[in-house]
């Protein structure tokens, strides 16, 4: 008798504090993101483990990453949603849904948010980075127009796999005051690990004239580098992933 090789794969759309995490992806003996989610999933019977969209690092949060999750057999979605966030700390499950799907390569866009604060106290501390520095909204604005469209961005990584290559797209960004916080967007086709930290950090350089909006200009065309610092994970957020 044949046994039945159906699988049915769903979409999982979650949250999480990744100051409690480090990072989203599996590592061993480490509290991770995908560990965690995975362990929970045992309790609903799901035992392959997840796919993730994309990748944080350690300290860095998500309003909105996407997993793929696979079972021999049809989900009650709804006991499994209430059960994993009964479950889960640090982590929430915002929706589930039945679909066929590759969480990496079908992402039409991703976008991210870094939030930074003018002032430090133990409130705020892993969930904005605090810089005391008066901010020059308008040549921020400047700068990073600078970094729009497709761009080798292989001084603006950490590290590359095997399979990747640096150039990625920007289509947006922006910066804005929202009360006595400085926000960031950052909206591309995919980004590099470390990429928006570096940039963020370059862009704080600036802003102190430590550096320049043409020092930005070649790095970005991979004539000089002038800087390979990291900005804090504590103010970034992956905010999206579209298909």
């Amino acid at each position: 008798m044949c046994k039945n090789t159906k699988e049915f794969t769903y979409k999982l759309i979650l949250s999480y504090d990744g100051s409690r995490f480090f990072g989203s992806a599996k590592q061993p003996n480490l509290t991770c993101v995908q560990n965690t989610l995975d362990n929970a999933l045992k309790c609903v019977g799901v035992f392959k483990p997840s796919i993730f969209a994309s990748r944080t690092d350690k300290g860095v949060h998500a309003n909105c990453n996407v997993a793929r999750i696979s079972s021999s057999y049809k989900l009650n979605k709804d006991f499994v949603l209430k059960k994993l966030n009964n479950t889960l700390n640090g982590i929430y499950i915002k929706h589930i849904k039945e679909c066929e799907f590759e969480p990496r390569f079908d992402a039409k866009l991703r976008s991210y948010r870094y939030i930074i604060s003018p002032y430090f106290n133990a409130f705020n501390k892993a969930y904005c980075c605090d810089y005391a520095k008066e901010i020059d909204i308008q040549l921020l604005k400047n700068a990073l127009k600078v970094y729009e469209g497709e761009h080798d961005f292989a001084n603006f990584c950490l590290s590359l796999d095997d399979d990747k290559n640096s150039i990625r797209t920007i289509y947006k960004t922006r910066i804005y005051k929202y009360k006595d916080l400085v926000v960031l967007n950052f909206f591309a086709n995919g980004f590099l690990r470390g990429q928006i930290r570096l940039m963020v950090d370059f862009l704080l350089k600036i802003n102190e004239k430590k550096l320049s909006i043409e020092e930005l200009k070649e790095q970005l065309a991979c004539k000089e580098i002038h800087s390979r610092t990291l900005a804090k994970p504590s103010g970034l957020y992956l905010k999206s992933i579209m298909y």
